[in-house]
C-alpha cells in the first residue's frame, strides 16, 4: 500500500497498525509522542477507502479519537463562505505522503486536487476537507489560501461539528467516509 510507509503495514498487509508499539524496531504510523489534530483517509485520492474500520487492542484505555460532522459544518456557514469555497480544489500532501506530486509550474491535475465541496454515496454535500494534510487551494495564492484554510478549520472544529470517542481496549469502531 502506498499510502502507508511499510514498518505500520501487518503482515498480511490488510491493516495498517497506528501505534507506538515496536514490531522489528519500528513503530506504527502516527507512533509518536504527539496527537493527529486531523486525519482523514486518503484525501487526495478519488478511489478511497468507504469505510475505515479501528479497533483498540491494547494501550488504548484514556485514548482519544473525534470526528467532524462536515454534513452539518457544510450547511451552517455563511452564504458568502458557500459562494466563495464552491469552485476551490484542495492541493493534499503531508510526511506521510511524500508521493504526492509536485504541482509547482506545472498544470494541476484535478485527479490530485479534489474539489472541497463533495457529495458522499448517499448524495448528501459537506465538506471534504484535511486542514493538516492540505498545502493549499489550486485557486488562490498561498497566503489567501492559508487564510481561508485557517477559518474553515476553525469553523469544523469548533464544538458543535465534533464528537469525541475515548477508547477502551477491545472497543471497535467502524466509520464510513466517502
Amino acid at each position: 500500500n502506498p499510502l502507508f510507509p511499510d514498518y505500520a503495514i501487518d503482515p498480511d498487509g490488510l491493516l495498517c497498525r497506528v501505534t507506538a508499539e515496536l514490531r522489528d524496531g519500528k513503530p506504527g504510523m502516527g507512533g509518536d509522542a504527539s496527537t493527529f489534530d486531523w486525519h482523514v483517509d486518503s484525501p487526495q485520492m478519488p478511489n478511497r477507502n468507504d469505510i475505515l474500520y479501528l479497533r483498540g487492542v491494547r494501550g488504548t484505555d484514556g485514548s482519544r479519537t473525534s470526528w467532524t460532522n462536515n454534513l452539518l459544518a457544510y450547511q451552517e456557514l455563511s452564504s458568502d463562505l458557500k459562494n466563495t469555497i464552491v469552485n476551490l480544489h484542495c492541493i493534499y500532501g503531508n510526511i506521510y505522503a511524500p508521493w504526492a506530486p509536485d504541482f509547482s509550474g506545472i498544470k494541476y491535475n484535478f485527479d490530485w486536487a479534489p474539489s472541497i465541496i463533495h457529495q458522499n454515496i448517499t448524495g448528501q454535500t459537506g465538506i471534504y476537507f484535511a486542514p493538516d494534510q492540505m498545502l493549499k487551494f489550486v485557486e488562490l495564492e498561498q497566503p489567501q489560501s492559508d487564510e481561508l484554510k485557517e477559518i474553515l478549520r476553525q469553523h469544523i472544529l469548533s464544538d458543535k461539528y465534533v464528537y469525541h470517542h475515548d477508547w477502551q481496549d477491545g472497543e471497535s469502531y467502524i466509520v464510513t467516509g466517502k
